[in-house]
């Protein structure tokens, strides 16, 4: 049996709710953070708690916990749970905070109000078994008819649940190609994300991805960019155009379960190499610096039962 950490307390995983009366269903106002292992160690678990602790003070969401707390509270929770991953287990981590119950249904006696964080783990390859395929073959891309929306009306900054822009671009784009992931422009007409991926472009040895304006300032994005310096690689965030993209050498999306995921079309354009050089340099670079081939362990996965 899973266990949850729903403030302060170690309770069983199918125990852990949030009130009908919640914030988080009447305005989606639920700020997140998705993590995971390698080798059953949390790849930049600072950075994510960072990125969550700003995104609740943009959103106003009083916390009733010392940040460093809740970090030890996180890894703490993954151990607490070490008897239900297998030795080749990798962990999925997943923190969600919401304000709490409207104090208006609080005030009439239907529950109480407080900030509510709900702390989870479970093992990865839930999320990557029968899906190594995307490492060697590359992925196909639609961009749909939904767009990102602009900083000025929703910060994509704040890694939030209000992600209904984010499913009605995949079933735009699913209906033009079941497969497909979807890649959304920005108000201007450039490449902004993917629906929960960041893009990147290779051209001329130089790798290209867009400004952190209109997008979500991923974790694995800043990885990339991290990796890219000490490598001696430009790196550049400027605004890519549907031109510049299929015109690139290779174009990818990152995002924390795969790591890198090579693009081998965009509108059905086949794109000049899938997998390009730079793509699966990366890929060995991001592998040999946290110790593990996460290639290699998904293929391993697609042969595995869940049970």
């Amino acid at each position: 049996m899973r266990y949850a950490w729903h403030n302060d307390i170690l309770i069983p995983e199918k125990d852990a709710k949030l009130s009908i009366y919640d914030e988080a269903l009447m305005f989606g106002t639920v700020v997140f953070e998705m993590t995971r292992t390698f080798n059953k160690t949390i790849l930049k678990l600072h950075e994510h708690f960072e990125r969550l602790r700003m995104s609740c003070q943009y959103l106003e969401i009083e916390i009733p916990w010392k940040w460093d707390y809740l970090e030890y509270a996180y890894e703490d929770l993954i151990k607490t749970n070490q008897d239900e991953w297998t030795n080749d287990d990798e962990i999925r981590g997943l923190i969600n905070v919401s304000r709490g119950i409207l104090p208006m249904y609080a005030d009439a006696g239907m529950g109480k109000d407080g900030t509510n964080i709900i702390m989870s783990c479970f093992p990865l390859r839930h999320v990557l078994k029968d899906k190594s395929w995307v490492y060697s073959k590359g992925i196909e891309v639609v961009i749909p008819r939904q767009q990102a929306l602009p900083e000025y009306l929703l910060d994509a900054k704040i890694k939030s649940r209000s992600r209904q822009h984010y499913k009605m671009a995949d079933l735009q784009a699913h209906k033009i190609n079941p497969d497909a992931w979807a890649l959304l422009l920005d108000n201007n007409g450039y490449m902004a994300e993917g629906t929960g991926s960041n893009f990147f472009m290779v051209k001329d040895g130089d790798v290209f991805t867009p400004k952190g304006t209109n997008c979500l300032r991923g974790v694995s994005r800043a990885f990339i960019m991290e990796l890219c310096f000490m490598r001696g690689i430009n790196c550049i965030e400027k605004d890519i155009t549907f031109y510049d993209a299929i015109n690139a050498d290779e174009v990818f999306f990152t995002n924390t379960p795969f790591c890198i995921v090579p693009i081998r079309t965009i509108d059905g354009h086949e794109l000049g190499e899938c997998v390009g050089k730079m793509t699966e340099y990366l890929i060995n670079t991001w592998s040999k610096r946290v110790s593990c081939d996460f290639v290699s362990q998904a293929r391993r996965w697609d042969n595995d039962s869940l049970d």
